[in-house]
């Protein structure tokens, strides 16, 4: 009988796992340290030369801090208390949330730990503010404008912010100096004053002040800036703040230039160009106006070398190259130098407002030719018959890499991430707690989401709601939370439950809508919660103490032709693209990062994973994360009971058992999906016998007999056991006993 080797990496792995008390301890420390160092960052300091005891702004880069903390262990009331705590700490702090509502939570959190925060709130449109007359501070009459702008890659304060006459009047009621420019203003715009004066803008000069000199502040991601990352102190100095991103750090955008973009940004330079030389002519001959028809000469001149550079990449395109990144460049320079360039915007690219305020369509987005000239010199640009798609890094990672003193706060943070914080000097900590789970792994089916569609779909999304129905039914020993798919529930489950879809869609009601009003049956009928990937796997305290089943995983599609997909969203290809760029523009080892996503293997059973193993670990990893946030769910690391966790399905894979060990959690058992297998009349063993079956099946095989290969074994067959039935096997089978 050959040797069996039992293997010893999951003890090893334990000694890695500490109570929940030491977890939140240690989180605790963790963010106070960081705390100290940045207060001791952006102190001032005296200067390194001579001895006059002058004091010195600069301010000495802390690299950016990643903590991957247990779900429930006290991630959000470390964080309150370092709020509440900042001034103790000499520290301003700015708390991104992935959400509103946990924005809301946070600013919560601190008050009750006896802290203050001021929470950001974006424009808010008149009518927003007379349904809750609270959100006055926050009034903008150009919200419309503003979202479009944004829309267009503008941003707000140097294109709508500074032609809005809402905002001047504010310089009009101030009187003297301010006062005069903006009745110059007003008149150059042939604007009437007291058309505004009963409707000053309130975001500019109450709401987003009194966010900027609070101490502390919270915001949801979408919010940074780098404004918002300096404090404005009492005596009008800025001091940067500590910014922590508390979940689902972004990594930023890919953007696609199509050729009809160019185009169209081809007509607006033309549209340019005659405006500015109708302006000169006109006014060529009024000293008064010199300067101003001075800058329309600069624009001209900018636009006579965009229109070359654009004629360019359309060209490049067509023979599906890239562009020269030094045009670009060239292009950027020349626009800095004429001083045509504030806060990333061209003066061309602002936008304009006629006498009625309407928001004329000047859309020349340099913010964009920055990021495509900076993906063009990384080497992440990509073209396609369609046209250039790039990398726009997320504000916050480019604050991280430039300015430090950021933490981000998660559960699983991406491998990208983990690799980005790395090569820019920072460190990550993995705070790993005990969590009471009993995870087991139910063989069977994937419960993919599958395409909606696609012909036999319906059919397919009915027998899954089947079996998640079949496994409620079996449901025992406490209450249970069901994970499944969005799109199951919709196409299905709310058939199932009588719910009219037609006339709830006729109606206005959204899918999660719908969705909502079947869970709400569901849990009626079964006494099972049920949610769905997407929204359910993160973010909230709903399961905390339920067992949980997790059916499938939220499988990123697969592209056959790489080439058309650029930019795609929801695929493989466009999601690696992006992780890629990201690694890459922030310097890490291109190597590392290989451009195209590859072949992929066929294992039957299994979703297909690519063959390339870097890009198969980051894959692997994206998934164990999905996983990790859904267990999480449970909050079982401060529970007083066991809770049960069924992985139904997914990627059943050793590489995802491995990812999960990682994070204290181990898969102690796998059983075969008897409500499946059973509906198609398809026995299957478990137990001893199976464990005997598979042992024999090794040892026939001719293979290495250990714990792992008798597991995979057990897989390979569809069979299931708890691990430590295994183990004692193995141990009595090696040991000549029975």
């Amino acid at each position: 009988m050959q040797n069996i080797i039992i293997a010893d990496d999951v003890q090893q792995h334990h000694q890695q796992i500490i109570s929940s008390d030491a977890a939140a301890a240690r989180v605790v420390s963790e963010l106070r340290d960081y705390a100290a160092r940045h207060a001791a960052a952006v102190s001032p300091e005296r200067a390194d030369a001579g001895d006059d005891g002058e004091v010195g702004a600069a301010v000495r880069r802390v690299a950016a801090l990643g903590a991957e903390i247990t779900t429930g262990v006290g991630k959000t009331r470390a964080l309150a208390e370092l709020g509440a705590q900042a001034e103790a700490l000499d520290i301003d702090l700015l708390i991104l949330t992935r959400t509103l509502e946990l924005r809301d939570d946070i600013d919560a959190a601190i008050r009750d730990a006896g802290g203050e925060a001021a929470r950001y709130i974006a424009r808010q449109s008149a009518d927003a503010v007379q349904e809750a007359p609270e959100l006055s501070p926050w009034l903008c009459h150009r919200a419309g404008e503003v979202e479009r702008a944004g829309e267009r890659n503008h941003r707000p304060a140097v294109s709508v912010c500074r032609e809005c006459p809402h905002g001047r009047i504010v310089d009009y009621a101030a009187g003297g100096a301010r006062a005069e420019r903006a009745a110059a203003w007003f008149k150059a715009k042939d604007l009437l004053i007291q058309q505004f004066v009963a409707s000053p803008c309130h975001f500019l000069y109450q709401g987003l002040p009194a966010v900027k000199s609070a101490r502390v502040v919270v915001a949801q991601q979408g919010a940074m800036s780098d404004s918002l990352a300096m404090r404005v102190l009492p005596d009008g100095s800025k001091r940067q703040r500590l910014v922590v991103v508390d979940e689902a750090v972004p990594l930023g955008k890919l953007v696609s230039a199509r050729v009809g973009d160019i185009d169209q940004w081809l007509a607006n330079i033309a549209a340019l160009r005659s405006r500015g030389a109708e302006y000169v002519r006109r006014w060529a001959d009024v000293p008064s106006r010199a300067d101003e028809c001075a800058a329309w000469a600069g624009i001209i001149d900018l636009c006579g070398i965009a229109d070359g550079v654009f004629r360019c990449a359309i060209a490049a395109i067509a023979q599906r190259q890239l562009p020269a990144a030094g045009t670009l460049v060239a292009l950027l320079a020349r626009a800095k130098l004429a001083d045509q360039v504030a806060a990333g915007v061209a003066r061309w690219e602002r936008i304009a407002l006629d006498a009625s305020g309407d928001a004329l369509s000047w859309s020349m987005p340099l913010r964009a030719l920055v990021a495509l000239a900076a993906s063009l010199r990384d080497g992440v640009a990509r073209v396609s018959a369609a046209g250039i798609t790039f990398y726009e890094p997320a504000v916050v990672l480019e604050w991280a890499r430039k300015r430090g003193s950021t933490i981000y706060l998660d559960a699983t943070l991406p491998a990208t991430l983990r690799a980005i914080i790395e090569r820019q000097g920072g460190n990550v900590v993995r705070v790993v707690a005990h969590q009471r789970v009993q995870v087991s792994r139910i063989v069977g089916p994937s419960y993919a989401r599958g395409l909606a569609g696609r012909e036999g779909f319906p059919a397919y999304a009915r027998a899954c709601w089947r079996d998640y129905c079949a496994a409620a039914a079996q449901s025992s020993g406490g209450a249970w939370a069901h994970l499944v798919h969005l799109a199951h529930v919709v196409h299905a489950g709310a058939d199932a439950m009588g719910i009219d879809v037609a006339a709830a869609r006729a109606a206005g009601q959204t899918n999660s809508e719908i969705a909502a009003q079947c869970a709400a049956q569901f849990a009626t009928q079964t006494g099972a919660a049920i949610g769905w990937w997407g929204r359910h796997e993160r973010g909230h305290n709903d399961w905390c103490g339920r067992s949980v089943r997790i059916f499938g995983l939220p499988l990123l599609g697969l592209v056959a032709d790489e080439a058309s997909s650029d930019g795609a969203e929801g695929s493989m290809v466009a999601e690696w693209a992006l992780a890629r760029a990201a690694a890459i523009t922030a310097g890490c080892d291109a190597a590392e990062w290989p451009e195209a996503v590859g072949e992929f293997d066929a294992v039957k059973g299994r979703p297909p994973l690519p063959v390339d193993a870097r890009v198969r670990a980051w894959l692997i990893d994206r998934y164990a994360g999905d996983l990790i946030q859904a267990i999480g769910r449970a909050r079982a690391a401060r529970t007083a009971h066991t809770v049960r966790i069924e992985l139904w399905g997914g990627i059943d894979d050793p590489a995802i058992d491995q990812a999960l060990m990682r994070h204290g959690l181990e898969v102690e058992s796998r059983w075969p999906n008897e409500v499946h297998n059973t509906a198609r009349g398809r026995p299957a063993l478990g137990g001893a016998e199976a464990i005997a079956v598979a042992i024999a099946a090794v040892q026939v095989d001719g293979g290495r007999v250990s714990v792992r290969g008798v597991l995979a074994a057990l897989h390979e067959a569809g069979h299931g056991a708890r691990r430590e039935a295994v183990v004692t096997a193995v141990r009595a089978a090696n040991s000549g006993g029975p």
